[in-house]
């Protein structure tokens, strides 16, 4: 088999495809080159920019004090506080239990009454609870009631009454209160019964009111001794 031999023209032809080929490659070296100390310039000029930046102050903190903050951030302004509703305080402007130190009573209890106390009693207070207001009142046995004051009424002959209900129990309970110039009375209603104080001059009785029944024995007597622990 023979070898075809190139012609002339051929070989030219081959030659100066070489040659640019060649000179395309010499170009995009050349270019590469050239581009890579352009971008190590920016990069430098970045981080020369960078450095040459102001840098926030820092605490100071040997001396104690605090570099400022820039004037956009202020403070937050302190929330208004709401108003806070007063609350009445419970007065005790009725009565306290006695001892065997209180002044003896000068009222005489029904025999019939078994359930009482001595008590003593401000017969001048200096005011009286006003309407919406909470009175606590002692009672027998170490209890206390709160009482709503719901009316506070000036009689005609100068005395001063206030009246209420027992609290939590709507207007089932009434309790009065009345101050004359030298007596109080007060009448108590609870689910546990009625009660009275009655005194004379800062002394008197507490006591749980008898039943019908008891008040109807014609045997009884009309008043009661005091007992040795009230006696002086």
């Amino acid at each position: 088999m023979k070898t075809q031999s190139l012609s002339d023209s051929q070989k030219l032809a081959i030659l100066a495809f070489a040659l640019v080929v060649f000179t395309c490659i010499i170009l995009a070296i050349a270019m590469a080159q050239q581009s890579a100390p352009s971008e190590r310039s920016s990069a430098a000029k970045a981080e020369n920019h960078n450095i040459n930046q102001p840098r926030p102050k820092a605490a100071n903190i040997s001396s104690g004090s605090i570099a400022e903050a820039p004037s956009d951030m202020q403070k937050p302004a302190k929330l208004a506080q709401a108003p806070v509703s007063k609350v009445k305080p419970q007065q005790n402007v009725g009565w306290e239990i006695g001892n065997s130190k209180s002044a003896q009573p000068q009222i005489a209890l029904n025999q019939v009454i078994r359930d009482y106390e001595v008590v003593e009693v401000n017969q001048h207070p200096n005011s009286f609870p006003q309407v919406g207001e909470t009175v606590e009142l002692p009672m027998l046995h170490g209890e206390k009631i709160l009482v709503n004051v719901q009316e506070l009424k000036s009689n005609p002959n100068g005395d001063q009454s206030w009246t209420g209900h027992l609290q939590g129990y709507d207007n089932d309970y009434p309790i009065i209160v009345t101050y004359g110039e030298h007596a109080v009375f007060a009448m108590i209603t609870t689910p546990k019964g009625s009660y009275t104080m009655e005194s004379t001059d800062g002394a008197g009785w507490l006591y749980k009111n008898p039943s019908e029944v008891e008040l109807s024995d014609t045997k009884t007597q009309d008043f009661l001794e005091v007992p040795d622990a009230h006696k002086l």
